[in-house]
C-alpha cells in the first residue's frame, strides 16, 4: 500500500480542495446499494482532508480505501467474474500458473 499512499499524498497535494476528492467518490453514488456508504465516506473524507490540510497526515483515508475496496470493488468485480465463469480457462493462485 506505500505506492498508493504517496500516490494519494501526490493528488492531495496538486488537488488540495476537498470537491476533487469528494467528487470522485459521488461517481460511485450512482449505484443504489452503495448510497448508505456513500454518506459515510463523505463524511469520513471530509475529515480526513481537513486532517491532511492541518497536520499532513494520511491515516484517515485508510478507512476510505479499506471500504471502496471491500463494499464496491470486491462485489463488482466478483459480479463480473460470475457473469462471465463459461469463458473462465483457468482458475488459480500465482504457483499453480507457472
Amino acid at each position: 500500500m506505500p505506492n498508493q499512499v504517496a500516490k494519494l499524498h501526490t493528488i492531495c497535494q496538486i488537488k488540495s480542495n476537498s470537491s476533487f476528492v469528494l467528487g470522485s467518490t459521488y461517481k460511485c453514488k450512482h449505484n443504489t446499494s452503495i448510497l448508505a456508504l456513500y454518506k459515510v465516506m463523505h463524511k469520513t473524507i471530509t475529515s480526513a482532508l481537513s486532517q491532511y490540510q492541518t497536520k499532513q497526515k494520511l491515516d484517515g483515508f485508510y478507512p476510505v480505501i479499506d471500504s471502496l475496496l471491500i463494499n464496491y470493488y470486491d462485489p463488482m468485480y466478483d459480479y463480473q467474474i460470475k457473469k462471465k465463469h463459461k469463458r473462465i480457462v483457468f482458475k488459480g493462485n500465482a504457483g499453480e500458473v507457472l
